[in-house]
């Protein structure tokens, strides 16, 4: 392959490919604050069993639910708000009241009810599992500066409070819904793009004809894999790939894109913009 082809194929790759956007200042905060959270619930709960970022994907429709934790046999999913200002429910949705500190004026917005979120989170989390344990469900509000509203569903704006009921309360469900329900989920996956500025990164799910590895007659599959780096070099990328033993194996990747599902619909992304890949678990 002569250098004007390598170059031609370098240009295809680097300009007529799809890469990920940034985020959001919100969504970024709100990640900041959710893994805040789940450091504290692994640090309070070593043995808990965590999935972060689930998606749900049914017939019925699709959600994401932000931590699925299961401590003992008691099964909790927690759905974490980032509503700054004076927060209250009213007439099954929430209002909530911002001030603007350059304007002097308060900033009234409507928001759809997260309890109302989370018992659909639930119902789908049931059928996508094809099980029936009984789940708690918690609202976390995480920035509020002041909250308004019922006790008819479990909610808190300080994460202390949140640790305790974790520990003390909470309905017990039968283990063996509980072992099919967890079994059935996982954390979703994430690209991470490098960036000057800052990194980019989605929360996504990886279609699974993508982890098709082998050298040697070596089959390497999904379960098997921890993480992947990706090295790029003018006409092709290098894939290593990080197991789950410790051991690591290294391919070439020819122009190759990753089809996943980012929660709303398919979509394909090109590796040459890429460089790791972590496996949800």
């Amino acid at each position: 392959m002569s250098f004007l082809e390598k170059l031609a194929i370098w240009s295809k790759r680097t300009f007529n490919s799809k890469s990920l956007d940034f985020p959001s200042e919100e969504k970024r905060y709100g990640n900041s604050a959710e893994n805040m959270i789940i450091k504290r619930i692994k640090f309070c709960f070593p043995n808990a069993i965590i999935k972060t970022n689930v998606m749900l994907k049914t017939l019925d429709g699709n959600s994401e639910i932000d931590c699925v934790v299961l401590i003992d046999d008691r099964l909790f999913i927690i759905e974490v708000k980032h509503w700054l200002g004076t927060i209250i429910e009213k007439d099954g949705y929430f209002i909530t009241y911002k001030s603007d500190k350059y304007l002097n004026e308060i900033h009234e917005k409507q928001l759809k009810s997260p309890f109302s979120q989370v018992k659909r989170q639930i119902r789908l989390l049931k059928e996508m599992t094809s099980s029936n344990p009984w789940v708690n469900s918690i609202v976390f509000f995480c920035d509020a500066s002041n909250v308004i509203c019922s006790n008819d569903n479990v909610w808190f704006d300080d994460l202390d409070s949140l640790i305790s009921y974790l520990q003390c309360e909470g309905v017990k469900s039968n283990y063996r819904e509980l072992n099919k329900c967890i079994s059935n989920l996982k954390s979703s996956d994430i690209l991470i793009s490098y960036s000057f500025f800052r990194n980019k990164h989605l929360h996504c799910l990886i279609d699974d004809d993508f982890f098709n590895f082998t050298m040697n007659n070596d089959v390497i599959r999904r379960k098997d894999i921890a993480n992947i780096k990706i090295n790029h070099h003018l006409t092709y990328d290098e894939l290593i790939v990080n197991l789950k033993n410790g051991k690591q194996k290294i391919f070439k990747n020819d122009c190759s894109n990753i089809k996943v599902f980012d929660g709303k619909q398919w979509i394909e992304y090109s590796l040459s913009k890429l460089n790791e890949i972590i496996l949800g678990e």
